[in-house]
């Protein structure tokens, strides 16, 4: 049996541009995984420092028994300014009370434009953005098991 050259060529091209395609993280689905999390800023605000203690005051009175641990990390692939990463929820139902409180009590943090994006996400799934560093898909993962969540 004889292939041409042009099938090969037409197969290789086409795994080669559906590698992208590939490469997506997918996430997990794990509602009694411990949770965090991601707060990204809005570049405008710069003072990071200011942020976090603005986030840590909050959760000492509201959360002070839970002992939320805060966190800074540089991902420049989310986010030109570091990103917050608060964790030490113990599942999903946790991690969305504090996900809906803020939402409602509208904390200093949360004003003005400062947080761009909250986004609860599992520890499996944070390690996950951080090694292939990236969020593809993960806004639609998002909103497709967390925000249908009420407390």
């Amino acid at each position: 049996m004889h292939t041409s050259r042009s099938f090969y060529l037409l197969l290789i091209g086409s795994l080669f541009f559906s590698a992208p395609l590939l490469a997506q993280a997918e996430y997990d689905w794990d509602p009694d995984e411990s949770h965090g999390i991601l707060l990204l800023l809005s570049e405008q605000y710069a003072d990071v420092g200011d942020v976090t203690a603005e986030v840590a005051r909050y959760n000492l009175q509201n959360y002070g028994q839970k002992q939320l641990k805060l966190s800074r990390y540089w991902m420049p692939y989310l986010s030109p300014v570091p990103v917050v990463y608060i964790s030490s929820f113990s599942d999903l139902p946790d991690v969305m009370n504090y996900y809906w409180k803020i939402d409602m009590d509208r904390p200093n943090f949360m004003q003005m434009g400062i947080i761009k994006k909250v986004l609860p996400v599992s520890k499996t799934n944070f390690n996950s953005i951080v090694l292939s560093e990236s969020m593809n898909g993960y806004i639609e993962f998002f909103e497709e098991y967390y925000l249908p969540f009420k407390k």
